[in-house]
């Protein structure tokens, strides 16, 4: 398997088609990264946002840190949670409703908006179907709110897979070489009755 980008087990992760004994493996792990995540309507367009004026300019200003600078750079130990603590109590008692990461993204983007996408969760997830909203994780919603002008990806939805049996051997219907797999190994799906299959496949 392709190890994980975000491996969250702790271990070395090594793809299967390295390992000359994969079969012995004593933990084996199976990545179906490939197999979920679809693309749906993004309901941040049906949606208005918690949003105030963005005290950041002055706050900068107050603390000597020139605006126009790139942000990218190392600043005084302490600063940064200096600037968090004032923009918060610049908005007063609605500041409860902002994420650090919201506010820190304010006081790097002094002329936009404070906008609030984590106070929005529920009224995003009231726009999708019961089935799409069990899919998407509060990650997947920040991400198409934050990017409105693109689909929401419902990480965990499975995509749609299309089987295709073999018709020029009967006998070999459900059975794969690994050159058909474009792997190193052999599938002998064999075991069930493709006439009951043809029956009661479900898309």
């Amino acid at each position: 398997m392709a190890a994980p980008v975000n491996n969250p087990t702790d271990l070395l992760i090594v793809d299967a088609e390295l390992c000359t004994q994969a079969g012995r493996s004593l933990m084996i792990y199976e990545d179906f990264r490939g197999l979920v995540g679809v693309d749906v309507w993004n309901p941040a367009r049906d949606v208005t946002f918690l949003a105030v004026e963005n005290p950041a300019r002055d706050i900068l200003r107050r603390f000597d840190v020139d605006a126009s600078q790139n942000f990218n750079q190392q600043f005084p130990d302490g600063l940064v949670e200096k600037l968090e603590l004032a923009l918060r109590e610049a908005i007063g008692h609605i500041q409860v409703h902002f994420t650090q990461e919201e506010i820190l993204d304010a006081v790097t983007n002094p002329d936009r908006p404070l906008v609030g996408y984590q106070a929005s969760l529920p009224a995003l997830r009231s726009k999708l179907s019961r089935h799409i909203s069990a899919c998407c994780k509060d990650e997947d919603l920040v991400r198409a709110a934050r990017n409105i002008d693109q689909p929401l990806l419902a990480s965990g939805a499975c995509k749609i897979q299309v089987l295709a049996k073999q018709e020029n051997n009967r006998e070999e219907l459900s059975c794969f070489t690994a050159t058909a797999l474009g792997r190193r190994i052999e599938a002998d799906l064999s075991g069930g009755s493709w006439e009951r299959f043809d029956r009661e496949m479900v898309i």
